[in-house]
């Protein structure tokens, strides 16, 4: 099956993205003075605002050790006040975790906590216990334990992952241990998927779990097709496999495969809100929460995973110390809350230019130094057309000052931060959907304000992670035309990327001098913070479940096509932050990359792979470059080279052992195996496809780094080479090149120096024309 499928919980790609704003009704008119000239489009109903974490705040600025932040804390109190503003324990640990140090900034990227696509029995016990079992849900436990395939069909939303999650921790436990090295992983379909691939890249039994419900294109009889391709191989592998996919396929797929469709029912919100609440509060404050009003409608009508966030907000105040039953339903609400009425009211009372710029610098700059604030503030005036403030500067308010006019919408100017819960998240999407006059306007300023001087590393940062909330509340606003309103929200993160990324306007402040406060300087460590945060972003938004397939979907033809070299680089670095999640789909991207004669697009496809291989295991890694071998490999040789005579990726592959087992690495889990097939097969490639002089390259490294291992091991890692060869004259003839005595050769130790030796000694034994009738050694 070739169809475009981007990922499991995205919609079929659309045609590139290209964010185009709507023109005013009257150009000669600024944006900002227009915004509320024209009538306000209604809300759709049932829109919401999620909690989401904002970015790290240093209370100093200075580094912040995170084995012990925020122990001095008081967690038994439900507020702690920092200068005069009051602060949730939660709100300021997640602040303080994620906090860097300015000069660590353009590391972030690599240290950007993902969730990891390998579920272990701990993780899947836990998704397990959550899960409220809907009706006929336990029956098909035996149907996967006999078929080693479960359709699930159902809605988008219905948590159907966790019920993936949940059968396969009832069908392990049922096995008595016999089951007890699966392997279980959530995988993402990609642009380029083939179903026969599925199960290719395991290192044996594994347990898939694939959610194609939102992909609503899928043709059914290839569906059927792909499916009944695996059938076969999952029960060669002893694996198994649980797909959800939308009701209008699982008719079709029913009539295939009797008996192995189950329709997921909706459990009760009510249910699921009471079973994530199971040991953090007593039934009777339960029964309390669930009395409210408010609450019992609002969990009538959400699927599992909103009950769910509903329980999880309620938690996080109880953690905090809160015990009143009216501060846990007002938790509640206010994450809940749609802050439209109250932001058209204070828009239609200041149509003022400045105090609408400043109301939007706050709010995507928020916590920022109040002088940043202003002054981005100054530059979406100057972007949206606004005429610049007579004046003198000596007359111009200071920066607090200035700030303070923002109170009436609850904006306290001295921590610079919105004392009303989510409000600031709200404020962007807000101007964005009510007021589309000024999206162009938008975007151009947002791509301008990383060029502002007082911003810190943990302020673009935030930065990023505003406009990434900014575009997924955009994308979940649309409760009707829900794909429209999610490639709208994806257009956001996608654009105000490529601006960042130097791949489009941009780049330079359009003040022409007229602030002191702007980076002026060309290129260094100007573009470097613009692609900085051009990462962050991307990498994000990347896994999404609002946006993420788009943005994965305009990232495989950036790297596809001939996008800017610039580009290209971002996208290879993100590729080692979204691939711990999608590992597939970033190795397909990094394939097309590795084919680009930028050396500085390499170096980031490199560091990539090799960062991806210490979360993901060196196997699965290795499984996926022998996909790079594809004819013709020779545009990615230079990056395969590189690659495979990393010293980091090198000690993993020779010192890992043969055993099968999770372990942990960072914030995710990675396998711990390599084995003997996978590496012969490596070998096989190089030898069949790539220049002399570069396996003679990765020969010299192999064995360099095999010098490291123990004596027992070095015999079993020269074999490797041996088994590659398998008697064949061109493989031999490559080694033995490789091989070779050099004078010019570098000095190397004498345990190489017998490694050399022993592996030519092992290709003479091998080697069928030393064994001919009147063969000479020509060697």
């Amino acid at each position: 099956m070739t169809d475009a499928i981007e990922g499991a919980d995205g919609t079929p790609r659309p045609d590139k993205p290209e964010l185009r704003a709507a023109p005013s009704p009257d150009d000669s008119e600024p944006g900002l003075q227009a915004m509320v000239r024209s009538e306000p489009e209604p809300e759709f109903a049932g829109s919401e605002v999620l909690v989401r974490t904002a970015g790290p705040v240093g209370a100093d600025g200075g580094k912040v050790d995170l084995t012990t932040a925020g122990r001095d804390i008081d967690q038994s109190q439900t507020a702690n006040h920092i200068g005069r503003d009051m602060y949730s324990a939660r709100v300021i640990n997640n602040y303080i975790r994620y906090a860097l140090a300015e000069d660590e900034y353009n590391e972030a990227r690599a240290e950007i906590p993902l969730r990891t696509s390998l579920l272990d029995p701990e993780e899947l016990a836990r998704r397990a216990a959550l899960v409220v079992p809907p009706d006929g849900l336990d029956d098909q436990v035996n149907i996967l334990s006999m078929r080693r395939m479960l359709v699930l069909a159902c809605a988008e939303g219905m948590g159907q992952s966790s019920a993936a999650a949940y059968l396969l921790h009832k069908l392990i436990t049922r096995s008595e241990g016999q089951l007890a090295d699966l392997l279980v992983e959530e995988l993402a379909a990609d642009k380029d998927f083939r179903w026969e691939r599925l199960l290719s890249n395991q290192g044996g039994p594994t347990a898939l779990i694939v959610d194609l419900t939102t992909m609503r294109d899928l043709d059914p009889e290839k569906v059927v097709h792909g499916l009944g391709g695996l059938q076969g191989e999952l029960t060669r592998s002893r694996s198994y496999l649980v797909l959800a996919i939308s009701k209008r396929l699982g008719n079709r797929v029913a009539q295939a495969f009797h008996g192995q469709v189950h329709v997921l029912q909706v459990p009760s919100g009510e249910h699921v809100f009471r079973k994530h609440l199971g040991g953090t509060l007593d039934v009777v404050s339960v029964d309390q929460l669930v009395a409210d009003a408010w609450l019992a409608e609002a969990l009538r009508d959400s699927f599992p995973p909103r009950a769910a966030e509903f329980a999880v907000l309620v938690k996080e105040a109880v953690h905090a110390g809160e015990e009143r039953i009216d501060k846990l339903l007002e938790q509640v609400r206010y994450a809940s809350q749609d802050w439209s009425e109250q932001l058209r009211s204070e828009l239609a009372e200041h149509p003022e230019a400045r105090w609408r710029a400043d109301l939007a610098a706050a709010a995507l700059l928020e916590g920022a130094p109040s002088s940043a604030v202003v002054e981005a503030g100054r530059l979406l005036r100057h972007v949206s057309g606004v005429e610049p403030d007579p004046a003198p500067r000596l007359e111009w308010p200071g920066s607090v000052t200035a700030l303070g006019d923002l109170r009436p919408a609850s904006f306290d100017a001295l921590t610079r931060r919105f004392t009303r819960l989510d409000f600031g998240r709200s404020v962007l999407s807000h101007l964005w959907s009510e007021h589309p006059v000024i999206r162009r306007d938008l975007v151009d300023w947002i791509d301008q304000v990383p060029l502002v001087w007082d911003l810190t590393g943990q302020d673009l940062e935030r930065l990023a992670d505003r406009v990434g909330e900014m575009a997924t509340q955009v994308a979940e606003r649309g409760s009707i035309e829900r794909e429209a309103s999610a490639r709208e929200g994806a257009r956001i993160a996608i654009d105000v990327a490529r601006r960042w990324a130097g791949a489009g306007p941009g780049g330079a402040s359009t003040l022409g001098g007229s602030s002191s406060r702007m980076r002026s300087a060309p290129g260094g460590s100007r573009q470097r913070s613009r692609r900085s945060v051009a990462v962050r972003l991307l990498a994000k938004s990347a896994t999404d479940p609002a946006i993420g397939q788009m943005v994965r979907a305009q990232m495989y033809d950036w790297a596809y096509d001939n996008a800017a070299t610039s580009l290209k680089v971002v996208v290879a670095e993100v590729c080692g932050s979204f691939g711990v999640v999608y590992p597939r789909s970033a190795f397909t991207r990094l394939k097309h990359l590795a084919a680009t004669p930028a050396p500085e697009v390499r170096d980031a496809v490199v560091a990539s792979v090799v960062q991806l291989a210490a979360h993901l295991g060196p196997s699965r890694v290795i499984d996926y470059l022998l996909d790079w071998f594809e004819p013709p490999p020779q545009a990615r040789t230079s990056a395969l080279t590189a690659i495979l005579q990393d010293a980091e990726l090198l000690r993993l592959l020779t010192r890992a052992g043969e055993v099968r087992h999770l372990v942990p690495v960072g914030h995710t889990v990675g396998v711990a195996n390599v084995s003997a097939a996978l590496v012969t097969d490596l070998w096989g490639c190089i030898l069949d496809r790539m220049s002399s002089e570069d396996v003679a390259t990765l020969v010299r490294a192999w064995l360099g780094a095999v010098e490291a291992s123990s004596p027992q091991r070095r015999t079993a890692l020269v074999e490797r080479l041996v088994q590659a060869a398998e008697s064949d004259l061109r493989r031999i003839a490559q080694l033995l090149y490789a091989t070779r005595r050099r004078s010019a050769a570098p000095t190397q130790s004498d345990t190489v120096d017998d490694l050399f030796g022993q592996l030519r000694t092992r290709l003479d034994e091998i080697d069928p024309a030393a064994w001919a009738p009147g063969a000479k050694d020509l060697r």
